[in-house]
């Protein structure tokens, strides 16, 4: 652990863990922290953005982007559990 707070993998590991993601592969794991960082700084962004809409319409679309993402990771949870599965049917 770092000493002024979690280190970088264990922020993406909590990061994951909240999204019911586990068990990626080495490469899926990379790709997916490369992800998390780049959405950390997206957080901020939303915020502001969402106090500056006047409208409605803007607020249901940031929503909607933002159920994406999340729909997103079950889906990379899930291709990990298909992966794993063909590679234990392949190893029979």
């Amino acid at each position: 652990m770092a000493l002024f707070g979690k280190t970088k993998e264990e922020k993406t590991e909590a990061y994951l863990e909240a999204r019911g993601v586990k068990g990626l592969s080495q490469d899926s794991y990379a790709q997916v922290q490369r992800i998390a960082n780049e959405m950390a700084g997206n957080g901020l962004i939303k915020a502001g953005l969402a106090l500056s809409f006047n409208n409605g319409v803007d607020q249901t679309k940031l929503s909607y982007l933002s159920a994406l993402v999340e729909q997103n990771w079950l889906l990379i949870n899930q291709n990990q559990q298909i992966i794993d599965e063909l590679k234990k049917l392949n190893s029979k």
